[in-house]
């Protein structure tokens, strides 16, 4: 199937269309062109936006993977509705006399079930290609992110609560000019609590605590960073098992000669250690403490 939206046309579902307009329509040629134009439009116009949001996030053949795997649900789908639609019938079209009302009425639920499962389907598929494709951040990005935008806060805060003591006709667009909205400008001037106006001091004092957190943060995660580039793995050994600090993967890594006996695969996994086959190791994220409780675990292995 050619996912290239500029070729994208369902007349191939015109028949279809057809009969899930004809008894229901004194127009059925009318209403299936309609229908295929519509659906050929829309389905193009979501190829082309997810084009449009993944180009610079997807290698180019999963790209065309996802455009190709979206179509031919969203085919599916409007397929399955149109099939259901073809069972229904107006009595204004087939004529009243002997008229099913009640098998009708049943018919006309199940197609507008499929028609709403389509619907909803789109959405959620469009949110899951969206949300999949966003730039991921590793984890010292994300906290670099996270410290930044805490600190702009921190300036900001300090900011609008030196512009409101100084007071004035421009207060309110001194506090635009920061970037704070209306919302947050009228709770800061107009404060619903007895406290005094603007940024109150545990707000400054707990994102202050934040900052530091997010920085030492940082430092941490920095750290791992040079290790993995200038030591990428050390080694240890304690009774008989290998612990592996790996700086590349962020990993503590237990290496037994052999399969560990119950008890200590139960103590494994309810401490967050878990087997993984490509390195043929109990492993879990690199901290300190992962460090002391993988020291703690196999000093009590059985020789």
């Amino acid at each position: 199937m050619n996912a290239n939206n500029s070729e994208v046309n369902l007349e191939h579902l015109r028949q279809l269309a057809y009969r899930a307009h004809y008894f229901t329509s004194f127009s059925p040629d009318k209403r299936a062109d309609e229908t295929v134009k519509l659906y050929s439009e829309e389905l193009r116009n979501d190829l082309q936006t997810i084009r449009d949001k993944s180009l610079q996030d997807i290698l180019p053949g999963n790209l065309e993977q996802t455009l190709t795997r979206y179509q031919q649900k969203y085919e599916k789908h409007l397929s399955a509705w149109l099939h259901s639609q073809s069972n229904v019938a107006s009595s204004a079209v087939t004529g009243p006399a002997n008229f099913p009302v009640a098998r009708m009425e049943k018919h006309r639920k199940w197609a507008d079930n499929k028609y709403e499962y389509f619907r909803e389907w789109r959405q959620r598929a469009l949110k899951a290609i969206f949300k999949a494709v966003r730039p991921k951040l590793d984890e010292l990005q994300q906290a670099r992110e996270n410290l930044k935008k805490r600190e702009e806060m921190q300036q900001v805060m300090i900011s609008a609560n030196k512009i409101i003591r100084k007071g004035g006709p421009e207060v309110v667009n001194e506090l635009k000019k920061l970037g704070l909205d209306e919302k947050t400008i009228d709770e800061i001037l107009h404060p619903t609590m007895a406290y005094r106006k603007g940024f109150i001091s545990f707000e400054l004092s707990n994102n202050s605590a934040e900052i530091r957190r997010l920085r030492s943060r940082v430092a941490v995660l920095e750290s791992k960073e040079q290790l993995a580039a200038t030591t990428g793995k050390k080694s240890e050994e304690i009774n008989g098992v290998k612990l592996v600090h790996n700086y590349e993967t962020d990993r503590i890594q237990l290496l037994f000669d052999r399969k560990p006996e119950g008890e200590t695969i139960a103590q494994l996994k309810s401490n967050g250690f878990r087997w993984t086959p490509s390195q043929r190791a109990w492993q879990r994220k690199l901290t300190n403490n992962a460090i002391d409780v993988a020291r703690h675990i196999v000093k009590g292995v059985r020789q």
